[in-house]
C-alpha cells in the first residue's frame, strides 16, 4: 500500500490552520471501527487536546454504546506554539483546542479512549 499524504510541519511565524482539518483521519476510522471489530472488540483511540476532541467524541458515542477514558499524557506547549500563542489562545477561546495553564507552562494533552458495544 503506498504512504499517505504528507503533511507539512508546523513552522514558526506561519498561521496556524483550524484544527478542524486535523480530525478527519481520526473520525473515518471512528466511524468504519465497527464494522471491522469481531463480536465484543474494542477500539482504543487517541485525541488530542490540540484538536476538536468533542467532535471525535461525539462521533464515537454515535457508532459505540459505551466510550470510556482510560489515559492521559499532559505536554507542554512547544517553543513554536508558544510563539503564536494569541493564535492558540484564540482557538482555545472558540473551543476548538483546549490548553491548560500549571505554573508558568502551558500544557495541552493526548487521551485514549476505549469504545465498545455491550
Amino acid at each position: 500500500m503506498p504512504p499517505g499524504p504528507v503533511k507539512q510541519r508546523f513552522r514558526a511565524g506561519r498561521a496556524i490552520r483550524s484544527p478542524a482539518c486535523g480530525c478527519g483521519r481520526p473520525l473515518g476510522g471512528v466511524d468504519r471501527a465497527p464494522e471491522h471489530l469481531a463480536s465484543g472488540g474494542r477500539l482504543a483511540f487517541p485525541v488530542l487536546t490540540l484538536s476538536r476532541e468533542e467532535t471525535v467524541l461525539e462521533r464515537a458515542r454515535a457508532a459505540f454504546e459505551v466510550v470510556e477514558h482510560v489515559e492521559e499524557q499532559c505536554y507542554p506547549l512547544g517553543e513554536a506554539l508558544v510563539a503564536q500563542f494569541s493564535q492558540v489562545e484564540q482557538l482555545a477561546a472558540e473551543g476548538s483546542v483546549r490548553i491548560a495553564r500549571r505554573g508558568s507552562r502551558w500544557w495541552w494533552a493526548t487521551r485514549i479512549f476505549v469504545a465498545y458495544r455491550r
